[in-house]
This record gives C-alpha cells, sequence and structure tokens, in this order.
C-alpha cells in the first residue's frame, strides 16, 4: 500500500506526524514509464478472444503498482502497456491482482 508521511510542524516546536495512504491522483508521467491504459469489459472481451484464453494465462500488476496512480483500478481489470522501442511499438497486457 502507498504510505507517505507529511510533517507538520507546529508553534510549540513539537513536530505531528501524519500518514497518508491515500494514493496521490495525478497520474504518473515520465519518459521511462510506459502508457498504461485501463480497458473496459468490451476491449477486455475481444483481447481475450483474440489470445483465445483465460485471465489466469495474463502477468500480473499489482493494483499498488506506481504507474497504476491516477487509474482508477479493481482486481481482474485488464491494463494495455503501450511500450515503444528503437524497433517500433508493443502491445503488452497484464491483469491487475489485489495488491
Amino acid at each position: 500500500m502507498f504510505r507517505r508521511t507529511i510533517f507538520i510542524p507546529q508553534a510549540s516546536g513539537v513536530t505531528l506526524v501524519k500518514k497518508s495512504s491515500k494514493k496521490p491522483k495525478e497520474k504518473l508521467t515520465h519518459n521511462l514509464v510506459p502508457e498504461h491504459v485501463l480497458l473496459n469489459d468490451e476491449e477486455k472481451a475481444k483481447v481475450l478472444h483474440k489470445f483465445a484464453t483465460g485471465e489466469s494465462s495474463f502477468p500480473r500488476i499489482y493494483s499498488s503498482d506506481p504507474a497504476l496512480i491516477g487509474i482508477e483500478t479493481k482486481p481482474g481489470d485488464l491494463i494495455l502497456i503501450k511500450r515503444k522501442d528503437h524497433t517500433g511499438n508493443y502491445d503488452y497486457y497484464r491483469i491487475v491482482a489485489k495488491g
């Protein structure tokens, strides 16, 4: 689970520590992090049909993964990862797992 510590200075010189487990709402953007896209149920069904397989055959990505910050996911969702390489663009799929 994502945790961050916030230090709140007080006039008395005592510092209060507040721990928050809320995820930041901003989507992670960095040139080394590929684009992550949440597929809807229709798109998910097409992908499962295309590969003629079930959800258990896809690799997992945990819902606490930093790349999923800002994307509202739940276990069982399918994520499309668009990776760019000097040889071309590639699509990868991951099933969201609780974590």
